[in-house]
């Protein structure tokens, strides 16, 4: 593999975020592709929109307004630690920064999405089991 673990691709997805690259894609064969995009419009007019690009992902509404916690990787939404059981969070619940909020499954790994801040769940941005894109907003607090 191209990466050794997870810390790796992280690691590139900070140095990436730092860079003046646009855009950047890497694959090795068909078992290893990774691309990330920036946007380049301002976040506070940025329109959300579910594009697998990821290019238009921004803030909903007024930056002032809300907190939107993104997803920090590429993979697969759960609400929930199993099917059987409740989600994690809901419309409405108050969450603490630490709280886990959902998980992302990437590569077969169970990533635990905790706050990054305090607040209320004003919405839930995406569907249970749906594919993420790394930064597409996930939740927004109050």
């Amino acid at each position: 593999m191209l990466f050794g673990d997870k810390k790796d691709i992280f690691e590139l997805m900070d140095h990436f975020d730092k860079s003046s690259l646009s855009e950047l894609e890497i694959s090795a064969g068909a078992q290893f592709h990774i691309k990330l995009s920036k946007s380049s419009k301002p976040a506070k007019t940025a329109v959300f929109e579910n594009d697998r690009n990821g290019e238009n992902y921004g803030i909903l509404g007024d930056a002032d307004d809300f907190k939107v916690i993104k997803a920090p990787l590429v993979g697969t939404f759960y609400r929930s630690p199993s099917p059987d059981l409740e989600a994690y969070v809901k419309a409405g619940d108050k969450v603490t920064k630490g709280m886990i909020l959902c998980i992302i499954e990437a590569m077969k790994t169970m990533n635990e999405i905790e706050s990054e801040f305090e607040g209320e769940v004003a919405e839930v941005l995406v569907e249970n089991e749906s594919p993420v894109e790394y930064g597409q907003p996930l939740f927004k607090l109050k």
